[in-house]
């Protein structure tokens, strides 16, 4: 007499995931955009000279504090029912917010799309009123604090399935459901 999982539980419903694809943050994953980070600062330093280091801290600072709101703005355009919760992650390759759940890759696309739009389009209204190297700067910063997630969403982009984005701390991992 064996009764189905179905019957055992009601209408609940199980859920299987397969695991096609996971990007491993290892150390050097996620230590080699730091170190890029830190010698284009340095580089600014010799560039500027050290009067300039408090500006270039607070370039990195508030690029750093653009990559975190534009996610908790992004939600807010989005129907209450449909948003997603999202977390803090202050580690590479997900510096600033990401999201909580495993959530469908179309959602990470949206929102990395806005991370590099909206400070780039930030960037360019800025630079009539600052230097030319500022703006490279600039950018180079902003480059630099989003190729890690770009990269790991590149290569899940090559698996022409549906699924599901989980980020751990240790992993991304592309699911099908």
């Amino acid at each position: 007499m064996s009764e189905s999982v179905n019957e055992r539980h009601g209408d609940s419903t199980i859920y299987q995931f397969t695991l096609i694809h996971r990007v491993k943050h290892t150390f050097w994953f996620c230590i080699f955009p730091t170190l890029l980070l830190i010698v284009t600062i340095l580089g600014a330093c010799i560039l500027f000279g050290l009067r300039e280091l408090h500006w270039i801290i607070i370039a990195v600072i508030s690029l750093v504090v653009a990559h975190t709101f534009i996610p908790v703005i992004a939600q807010l355009s989005v129907a209450p029912q449909e948003r997603e919760p999202l977390k803090r992650a202050w580690r590479y390759p997900w510096l600033g917010i990401s999201f909580q759940k495993s959530v469908s890759p179309r959602p990470y696309r949206r929102l990395l799309i806005l991370l590099w739009c909206l400070p780039l389009a930030l960037i360019a209204a800025l630079s009539p009123w600052i230097s030319l190297s500022w703006t490279v700067l600039l950018v180079l910063l902003h480059v630099e604090l989003l190729w890690p997630r770009t990269v790991i969403l590149l290569r899940f982009a090559a698996t022409r399935r549906a699924g599901l984005i989980r980020v751990e701390d240790d992993s991304t991992s592309y699911y099908d459901p």
